[in-house]
């Protein structure tokens, strides 16, 4: 995957460099060249997988 600097766009690096490089030239963060299109299909079956209702999670202490 290649990304690009937002800051500076003709600084193009790897993913792998970003990762080592952590942020790009006038700090800079690095964004991805082409982003990969998801078809409506891919979507719904994402969202069928999504989080069921449970209980409600209260936090501790906060009420008592």
């Amino acid at each position: 995957m290649e990304l690009y600097n937002i800051k500076e766009r003709n600084e193009q690096v790897s993913f792998a460099q970003a990762i080592k490089q952590g942020l790009g030239r006038q700090q800079g963060l690095f964004f991805p060249m082409t982003l990969p299109e998801f078809a409506l299909t891919e979507d719904r079956r994402v969202a069928g997988n999504g989080f069921r209702r449970t209980q409600r999670a209260h936090p501790v202490g906060l009420y008592r």
